[in-house]
């Protein structure tokens, strides 16, 4: 399994995007689209119980899946990567 602990560049800034910061992410996407978890995890072809636990973080996820979940969710891979808008992360600091 490959693990998405990713360090991400943006204009000489480095971002650290976790897999709870991922999983967030999936789940604020999934109930913006107004899905159930029952139906994405019936479009993965898996259990509502393992989608419950990718959204709570608790399951590595694969690119292979990472991917797929991006296609149900009908967005891109980018922007499940990204739990916050990077230029928000910078005005912080």
């Amino acid at each position: 399994m490959i693990c998405f602990f990713r360090f991400l560049y943006k204009d000489q800034q480095k971002f650290m995007v976790s897999e709870k910061d991922v999983a967030l992410r999936i789940r604020t996407i999934r109930e913006s689209k107004n899905y159930s978890q029952y139906y994405v995890a019936y479009k993965l072809n898996i259990s509502q119980n393992t989608f419950s636990k990718i959204e709570l973080g608790h399951v590595k996820l694969t690119v292979d899946r990472f991917l797929q979940i991006a296609r149900v969710l009908d967005v891109s891979p980018t922007e499940l990567l990204f739990y916050q808008d990077p230029f928000c992360i910078l005005a912080s600091q």
